[in-house]
């Protein structure tokens, strides 16, 4: 999960632990605990976790063995993030981010695409 921060210049993110979600075709089928931490001014956070997904929803879904054939999955990953925004530590307030993710998940190539989206709201 990729959260940015597109804040003025000498403002940082400070965010509190919370929980991600992760769904496939609208189900959810594990949950990602992500721990605190800060995303710098103008940057970039690249947060990796792990997740347990729960098999019988993901196999028990009428999706899967056309994505099985297929040779992919197609993954949505949400987190809100609440915390505070540090503009030149003296000004702080508070801030919320929501985060969406699509995951793509190649079975043939081994390899995992995303593009996530941030958005911010003080």
């Amino acid at each position: 999960m990729l959260v940015e921060a597109p804040l003025e210049a000498g403002a940082g993110f400070g965010y509190k632990d919370t929980i991600a979600y992760i769904s496939y075709h609208g189900t959810s089928i594990a949950e990602v605990p992500i721990e605190h931490e800060t995303v710098p001014a103008r940057g970039k956070l690249n947060i990796t976790t792990y997740a347990n997904v729960t098999a019988v929803q993901l196999i028990s879904s009428p999706y899967f063995w056309g994505d099985v054939r297929a040779g992919q999955f197609e993954l949505t990953s949400m987190a809100t993030l609440h915390g505070k925004v540090g503009v030149f530590k003296i000004l702080k307030m508070r801030a919320t981010v929501s985060s969406t993710c699509d995951i793509s998940v190649h079975f043939i190539s081994q390899d995992i695409e995303s593009k996530c989206h941030s958005k911010i709201k003080l």
